[in-house]
Order: structure tokens, then sequence, then C-alpha cells
């Protein structure tokens, strides 16, 4: 059957674009409510005070300012997990990774021409993936060599997603063979072995 997944394809010869949503850690989004009603709630203490206050003090400004960057970074969080998507696209030439929360971000972009080794993260095997795949800190799935650095990407994709966008990859007019690594291939969630993506996805019979 097609694949009906959470990744959205559009398909081109030669553009390419696939975008994910952020995947949902029910804990950590139920940790960082808990935190935002609480930064909140001392908040709105700190202006009670000051507005009672006809002194001028500037330490509850300090907290408030304290109070709002932590505010900032969890607020962050949950809008990322609710709203957050990665899109990976492909235009003649360049690749462009780009996260964003509802439609602001910002893009990373490479000359196709120097990406080396791309292939699914070799870290990843059958033990590890089952102890990631819910957990708050994603991992990135994808990575290849770009000048002197080690590129990665594709933190919110499961294990499937990540081999289909890699295969996906491979048929773009813009890659050829010497963009990708040896072995490209990944390891079979529920086998204890290794194989390469069109064994994997045929494997999870996706087309």
């Amino acid at each position: 059957m097609p694949y009906q997944g959470r990744a959205k394809f559009h398909r081109h010869p030669e553009n390419f674009q696939v975008t994910v949503h952020s995947r949902v850690n029910w804990r950590s989004l139920f940790v960082s409510l808990v935190w935002l009603g609480g930064l909140g709630f001392l908040a709105s203490r700190i202006d009670i005070k000051l507005l009672a206050n006809s002194s001028i003090d500037w330490k509850p400004y300090g907290w408030l300012l304290i109070i709002g960057l932590i505010g900032i970074i969890f607020l962050h969080s949950v809008l990322w997990m609710i709203l957050g998507k990665e899109i990976i696209s492909v235009k003649p030439g360049e690749l462009k990774i780009r996260r964003q929360i509802m439609g602001i971000g910002f893009n990373r972009s490479y000359i196709i021409s120097k990406i080396k080794e791309l292939k699914i993260n070799p870290t990843i095997t059958p033990e590890r993936w089952e102890k990631i795949i819910n957990h708050a800190r994603r991992i990135p799935l994808i990575e290849f060599e770009y000048e002197a650095s080690t590129i990665k990407f594709g933190s919110e994709f499961y294990l499937a997603e990540a081999n289909l966008i890699l295969e996906e990859l491979k048929k773009n007019t813009s890659f050829n063979p010497s963009n990708f690594a040896g072995d490209s291939g990944t390891w079979v969630d529920d086998e204890d072995e290794y194989v390469g993506v069109d064994n994997f996805l045929k494997k999870l019979n996706i087309k």
C-alpha cells in the first residue's frame, strides 16, 4: 500500500520537498505547561507588588526578566511540539533544511555537490531506537559530511520515514551516488539484521 504517514511529500524529478510535523512527547508537554503556569503565577505576584510599591526597586524587574526568559524557553518547547515542522527541500544543486513554527523559522542551505557520505545515523541500533523513540531528547536520524563538518537533521523523523526520505533523495536528479555512503541502509526495528534501504522499504510494504 502507498505510504500514508505523517511525512507529506511533494515530488518532481528536480524539485523535492517533504514536511514532517514534530513528534509530541506528552510527558514533556505536561511538564512544560506546568512550568509555564508556575512562572505565570510568579510573574503576576511580582506585578502586584510592583503596583503596590511606590518606591523604585530594580530587583523585581530583574526577576521578571529572568522569569520571562525561562518562560520563552518553555513556550518555545510547547509550540514546537504542537505546531513545529521540519522541512527538507531540494532544488537543482541545493539541499535546504528548515525548522519552523507557524511559518516562522530558519533555513540551512547546502550545495549538493559538496555533500558526501549521506546516510542514516550509524549509531541508531534496534536497542537504542527502542529507548529514544519516546524520549524527550531527539536524535537526528540522517547525517552527511559537508566540507569540514558533519551535518545532522531529521530529529523529528521516525526510522521508517528517514529511510523513505533517503530513498527519495537517491531518486532525485540533483543527487548522484557520490553523495551517499557506500552502505546507506539502516537497522530494522523488529529484526536483528542490517539491510539496505530497498529491502527495508519492502519489509515495511512501502512503495
